[in-house]
């Protein structure tokens, strides 16, 4: 399990996807309420696509987040370099 200040230390591709673990939702169903494949989503999970503001802000809403504290991409718009960052998987919990 995660705390606060472990979570904000994390890339913001990585913290939505452990945020979208832990609310249960799938890829599958957040990229659809995003307008994005499953596959494309899974490549920016794991840092290998960009995540630009607009995606970012799709994504907050697909999981319905307002804000990510901590997070400067509230106040930086531009493309997210979330690579090589570490896997999100099935085992990891909050």
């Amino acid at each position: 399990m995660l705390d606060v200040r472990e979570l904000e230390a994390l890339p913001i591709c990585r913290q939505l996807a452990l945020i979208r673990i832990a609310r249960g939702l799938t890829q599958q169903s957040v990229a659809r309420r995003a307008g994005v494949g499953e596959i494309y989503l899974s490549k920016v999970e794991r840092g290998h696509r960009p995540l630009t503001a607009g995606l970012e802000q799709r994504l907050r809403a697909a999981i319905e987040i307002e804000t990510i504290e901590g997070a400067g991409r509230s106040r930086h718009h531009s493309v997210e370099p979330c690579r090589d960052r570490g896997r999100v998987g099935r085992d990891e919990r909050w």
